[in-house]
């Protein structure tokens, strides 16, 4: 047996003994007090690993496979997964053409489903906090509202109706407010919000925002195709083994 066996062997030992110890600690493996006497005889406690054994054993009709056949599933599983994991190296890959192309075929995807804000959100429990902060951040002052946010580690965020304070929340969403908001109190303290850019409901999300979904979209469908290709190969390669 070489070495690489002996190690993906042992491997395969040390995960039963990690999977069973799981169990152990929820009442599993080793417990000798896992039966009790009840009004028709024995029982069993709710033992995961002794109500899996039971449910294989139902499962195969009361017939055991030894750990050796049990190790052998697994090697093969183990073996096939290093071979698939080794052929996939380098063989896929998404160029931000095909991104793109993507979208613009089907941006009518890619549509808002409700209105969102994208805001500078500050939050203090401290009112004197948050009175300094909202003067600097509504400065007209670059620097002084460059200074602000960094100081106070301030950063753009996404936000969708509901996600604030009802009372918060409701001024924001609200037509008549236009850009800069606060000190306001509610539960959760002081909050100053300066709106940067509102999108509208129904107005398409950017290629920037979708990018990493799409691209990953694809790969997975170059990845799918690909698996099935090579499955459709060795099936012919080794149908007569």
């Amino acid at each position: 047996m070489n070495s690489l066996k002996l190690t993906l062997l042992f491997s395969q030992f040390c995960c039963f003994l990690c999977f069973f110890g799981c169990l152990k600690k929820t009442g599993g493996v080793g417990d000798l007090n896992v039966l009790k006497k009840g009004g028709g005889g024995l029982i069993f406690d709710k033992n995961p690993s002794k109500l899996f054994y039971k449910a294989y054993q139902d499962k195969n009709n009361r017939r055991l496979d030894s750990i050796t056949h049990l190790v052998r599933y697994y090697e093969k599983n183990l073996y096939g997964n290093v071979f698939w994991n080794n052929y996939l190296k380098n063989k896929i890959n998404v160029t931000m053409q095909e991104t793109r192309e993507y979208y613009l075929k089907n941006r009518f995807y890619f549509k808002r489903k409700y209105e969102v804000l994208l805001v500078l959100h500050y939050l203090t429990q401290v009112i004197e906090e948050a009175k300094k902060v909202a003067l600097s951040l509504f400065e007209n002052d670059g620097n002084v509202r460059l200074e602000t946010i960094k100081k106070y580690n301030i950063i753009h965020s996404k936000i969708k109706k509901g996600v604030l304070p009802s009372n918060v929340d409701n001024i924001v969403f609200s037509s008549l407010f236009k850009k800069n908001f606060g000190p306001i109190k509610s539960n959760l303290g002081y909050h100053i919000i300066e709106i940067s850019d509102r999108f509208k409901k129904d107005s398409y999300i950017g290629l920037d925002e979708v990018y990493d979904e799409i691209t990953r979209a694809i790969y997975n469908n170059k990845k799918f195709l690909l698996f099935n290709n090579l499955v459709d190969s060795l099936f012919l390669e080794y149908k007569n083994d």
